[in-house]
């Protein structure tokens, strides 16, 4: 009973000392960010929520994209769909609201993270629905209230510093060189009962290192983008449940038993599959989770229970490290986690690939990322070194933060030589290093060797290869020739700090540009989950000096109190007075114990030595080197973390809005040309016409090439100067640059409306116009080109007139029912046909100014072919074609004939004219040429005959002239055939006088 009052008391403490860690992490972390609460949207922000019609709502969603769905856009128009109008319940509407949510998810699922179509090649190719779902839900509940996001976002980061804790006191598990067995006991109990003997008996240091890990989580300045700014809620959710994943899977799998808690072992894969969904970084956990498997899960339990020297004979007959699975069972269940796993990534790779045809983004430019479009290989991979070590720097020293690190913010590495490479050699080598130490301390590559032997040695001698063992000396098992046993149980952390850094290379791969490019030079964002490892390593090495000064410390004082009891062992007392008074001066401790996790381990590894007897003067003297490091260690933690809090809040006032966001941008990258084009429109929304103008041009100056500059450039010279002409150019260079066509065609439009308030019969501006919107806005361009085809007419300039008609029909042919409303469709294209036939009608009759008649009726022709439904047009181009075509048969200097299709076509047309002349004309055309026919080509006239019968069926005159035709045609084959047969006839074979006679007479008849 008592026991039982006692564990429920142990409890209750353990769960007050973890809510104050709790509580400490999330206040201190709400208080160093709450300034950022104040914040604007800006920067990506702006495209991301305010721009994303996922989040902000459709205006037409409905498959057939005619019919607006009005889906919800706050809670209270979710509750409005929920009654009638009476107020009353109706199932109809319910049914309507879900179908229409439901046609939400199906588009937003297969939109990109900025709401554009993810299947198109000019997506960002960046697949995040859980982020945009997140801001969709803030926009139900407060509209786009910017407090309420940015709350959403330090709320985040807070839940986050708090799972760090929990985190690292699952990673930072000791080991021990040898068997101990006060570990083994607790080891035993931990995985008998609860995770309770664990938070009992945790190193006090330990658990101080896992808060400092979080608490350096939670105040880093590198965090800031990823907190201050919202798109960063995607940095924020996936690194949430990527941490959520790993607690999840420590619970999965039990080294004891042998067993996998299959429960776990997919919630985990569930919290793999949202991290992804959040964003594409927490896909690298397919990766994680296997390293975590074996560094510290399997690890420290097998480092336990198969390092004893004692128990090698008895438990196995080969010797394999403890990084390795020691026996069938754990391989087995080793193997079905990873094949599950890898499982779980083809399947999510292969419904990505559906969803978004292409995985990688490349579609960015020389301005985002300098590096990707480099084609000296060279120059890339020293530029890329240097990259990585930037990302290092700012980890180490977060002093120098900008939002942005475009162009020409960090100049490509042209050169071995320059010395700017010795960075990349200190921060690859100094990583290399690190890695290379843990991976033979850990007995890495003796694991490897061990492996092989097993596989493929078909001599598996075990005393052959215990002795393979004991020679190897570099990867020994602390084998020292001390025999301290004490110094053996010391603790080690390799693993877990070789864990931190393959967590931290691992999940910056995405974003190291390396296996593939991303969109951005520099992100500070990107950090976000690196930099977990980052927080973890640091308060490791912080913190491991105590336990080994202590281990240190304790262990000599154990010498010193043999000595002493060896000493009194040998002196007698000289009285009961001096002996009661050595007893006043002695005192009795019991050294921290220490237990640690592996899933559920637990160990100490000071067991070995309490209840040491010392006198106070021995205490003070030996416990110095301690006390003086733990004084430091907290004035050292107490600096960082006051550093981190002033450099992230007022850093977090760099985030409020875009002004303040840029200009410290300038101040840390002077020579980047997006920040001076940025800078420029801030100084644009002052009207400070001048400095906005400077920086357009420095932006010009570092990157020719970035026609974004061009639209602003143009708008600034007008606003200063007023003057068009000297911006005309400028605009015309922005309407074909893409990236700025779409904004600037909408200023255009004002300032083109403006100008034609005082100058409506310029055609230079008109033409202007139709230039500016022919890529965008062909109707509207078309519109413009005849308006000045029409004006240049006016003023003689016929030349230009034609090449403003030819313009205005080039650009009616670029113009589908894709850039059409759906819902005016028909309204639409009457009007585009009505410009459409005028342009034609128009440029016929300038055509036939220029002495173009052949050019003109071509022009007529179109009219007469399309333009029927606008009778008046039709009627006057038909009535001008036909008088060009009569005309033009009239003036023919060569008197061609016309063929019969010209003469069908033409005899067609003049039938077309309401008008009994050319009615009259048209059969007359018939009959004329059909006399000129029957002296060229008999067939010919026949068909022109027949067709005038078709007409006028009851005209004899046609009958007549067709029987004749006809009896030609017979009589001229007659002859032919006799002639034909006369040739063949042989003179000399005819006998009758005669006949000799006859056939000379046809003979000299027929030649």
């Amino acid at each position: 009973m008592n026991n039982n009052n006692k564990l429920k008391k142990e409890k209750t403490l353990i769960f007050i000392r973890i809510l104050i860690y709790g509580l400490l992490l999330f206040l201190i972390s709400l208080c160093v960010y709450s300034n950022s609460l104040e914040g604007e949207f800006c920067f990506d922000d702006q495209f991301a929520i305010v721009g994303n019609k996922d989040v902000i709502g459709y205006d037409n969603i409905n498959d057939d994209g005619q019919t607006k769905t009005n889906v919800p856009n706050t809670i209270e128009s979710l509750n409005h769909f929920d009654t009638d109008d009476n107020g009353d319940g109706n199932s109809d509407q319910g049914v309507s609201v879900s179908k229409q949510i439901l046609v939400y998810f199906k588009k937003m699922l297969m939109h990109d993270f900025w709401g554009q179509d993810i299947t198109k090649s000019d997506s960002h190719k960046s697949y995040r629905p859980f982020t945009t779902l997140s801001f969709k839900l803030n926009f139900l509940s407060s509209g786009l209230d910017a407090y309420a996001f940015h709350f959403t976002n330090v709320f985040i980061h807070s839940i986050v510093s708090i799972y760090i804790f929990f985190l690292a006191l699952l990673v930072f598990v000791p080991t021990f060189s040898e068997k101990n067995s006060r570990a083994l006991e607790l080891l035993k109990d931990t995985q008998q009962k609860s995770m309770l003997y664990y938070l009992l008996s945790v190193l006090g240091v330990d658990e101080f290192c896992c808060f400092l890990s979080a608490l350096l989580f939670a105040l880093h300045p590198i965090h800031t983008e990823a907190v201050s700014g919202i798109v960063g809620r995607a940095e924020l959710l996936s690194t949430m449940f990527l941490v959520l994943s790993l607690l999840a899977y420590f619970k999965c799998y039990s080294p004891r038993t042998n067993r996998t808690n299959w429960k776990f072992f997919i919630l985990s894969l569930v919290f793999l599959l949202l991290s992804t969904l959040s964003k594409e970084t927490g896909f690298t956990l397919v990766l994680i989770l296997p390293i975590t498997d074996i560094l510290l899960i399997q690890y420290p339990y097998n480092k336990v229970y198969f390092t004893n020297k004692e128990d090698i004979n008895n438990r196995t007959r080969y010797r394999l490290p403890p990084i390795l699975p020691q026996n069938k069972r754990q391989w087995i269940s080793l193997l079905e986690r990873v094949f599950f796993i890898g499982l779980f990534a083809c399947a999510f790779l292969y419904f990505r690939k559906i969803i978004t045809v292409d995985m990688i983004l490349d579609n960015f430019r020389n301005l985002e990322n300098p590096i990707a479009r480099e084609s000296d290989i060279s120059v890339r991979f020293l530029s890329l070194a240097n990259l990585h070590a930037r990302y290092l720097w700012l980890l180490i020293f977060p002093n120098q933060l900008s939002a942005d690190w475009s162009f020409n913010c960090i100049p490509l590495i042209k050169s071995v030589f320059d010395p700017i490479n010795l960075l990349s050699v200190l921060a690859y080598s100094s990583v290399f290093i690190l890695v290379l130490v843990c991976l033979k301390k850990i007995q890495f590559f003796f694991a490897i060797k061990q492996l092989l032997l097993f596989i493929f040695s078909k001599k598996r001698n075990n005393k052959n290869q215990q002795k393979n063992y004991n020679d190897d000396d570099d990867e020994k098992v602390d084998q020292d020739s001390t025999t301290d046993k004490d110094k053996a149980c010391r603790p080690e952390y390799y693993h877990s700090i070789l864990w931190c850094l393959l967590f931290g290379l691992i999940s910056f791969l995405p974003s190291s540009n390396i296996f593939f490019y991303v969109g951005t030079a520099i992100g500070e964002r990107l950090l976000y989950i690196p930099s977990i490892a980052f927080c973890l390593l640091l308060s490791r090495f912080l913190t491991l000096p105590l336990i080994y000064l202590s281990d240190y410390q304790i262990n000599n004082i154990k010498e010193q109190t043999k000595e002493n009891k060896n000493n009194k062992s040998t002196i007698k007392p000289q009285s009961t007075q001096s002996t009661l008074t050595t007893k006043k001066r002695t005192t009795t401790i019991t050294p921290t114990t220490t237990s640690t996790p592996t899933s559920n381990i637990t160990t100490t590894p000071n067991d070995t030595l309490t209840n040491i007897e010392y006198n106070d003067t021995f205490k003070i003297k030996k416990l110095k080197g301690y006390n003086n490091y733990l004084l430091l260690l907290i004035i050292i933690v107490l600096i960082i973390s006051s550093l981190y809090s002033v450099k992230t809040w007022f850093r977090n006032e760099e985030w409020k809005n875009e002004e303040s966001l840029f200009m410290s941008a300038l101040s840390v990258c002077p020579n980047s040309a997006k920040v001076h084009y940025n800078v420029g429109i801030l100084y644009r929304r002052t009207k400070q016409w001048d400095k906005s103008l400077e920086h357009f041009e420095r932006a010009k100056e570092i990157l020719p090439e970035y026609c974004d500059v061009d639209y602003f450039y143009a708008l600034t010279l007008i606003n200063k100067y007023g003057d068009y002409e000297k911006a005309r150019p400028y605009l015309m260079k922005s309407m074909g640059c893409r990236y700025s066509q779409a904004k600037a065609l909408e200023a255009i439009n004002e300032i083109m409306n403006f100008m034609m308030q005082s100058n409506s019969n310029n055609p230079k501006l008109y033409s202007d116009w139709g230039f500016y919107e022919q890529d965008l806005q062909p109707v509207s361009s078309a519109t413009h080109y005849h308006k000045a085809g029409l004006l240049y007419n006016e003023m003689g300039q016929k030349e230009k007139a034609i090449e403003h008609f030819n313009l205005a029909l080039k650009n009616l042919a670029k113009v589908n029912d894709s850039m059409l409303n759906p819902l005016k469709i028909e309204q639409e294209k009457h009007i585009l046909n009505e410009i459409y036939c005028q342009a034609n009608i128009w440029l016929s009759a300038v055509y036939f100014e220029t002495d173009h008649p052949s050019k003109s009726i071509d022009s007529l022709e179109l009219v007469y072919q399309y333009c029927k439904d606008f009778k008046r047009i039709w009627d006057e181009g038909l009535l001008s074609l036909v008088n060009l075509k009569m005309l033009k048969i009239k003036d023919d200097p060569t008197n061609t004939v016309p063929s019969l299709e010209e003469i069908y076509k033409l005899h067609e047309q003049m039938s077309h004219i309401n008008d009994e002349t050319y009615q009259d004309g048209s059969l007359q055309l018939l009959t004329s040429y059909g006399r000129t026919y029957e002296n060229i080509d008999s067939q010919k006239a026949i068909q022109l005959y027949q067709k005038l019968l078709k007409v006028q069926p009851n005209t004899s005159s046609y009958y007549h002239q067709l029987a004749l035709l006809r009896l030609t045609i017979i009589n001229r084959n007659l002859a032919k055939d006799f002639t034909f047969y006369f040739n063949q006839l042989n003179y000399d074979l005819i006998q009758d006088d005669q006949l000799k006679k006859l056939y000379r007479d046809i003979k000299k008849s027929i030649n």
